[in-house]
């Protein structure tokens, strides 16, 4: 949440997840099998329970 609060407010979704996967990436290694498919759909609900609640406002 900080990324989209104070790094790149207004981001898309797509954005946030494809720059977390990035850092996760690079912090560890690559994902195996079908971890990266799981992390990623994780991420999706996460981001949208965020946004349902009012925690995060997509803003265009």
């Amino acid at each position: 949440m900080g990324y989209v609060r104070r790094i790149y407010p207004g981001v898309t979704v797509e954005e946030v997840i494809s720059t977390i996967l990035e850092r996760v990436v690079e912090d560890t290694s690559e994902f195996k099998d079908d971890k990266f498919g799981a992390y990623a759909l994780k991420l999706y609900l996460i981001l949208g329970y965020l946004i349902h609640y009012g925690v995060l406002i997509l803003v265009k």
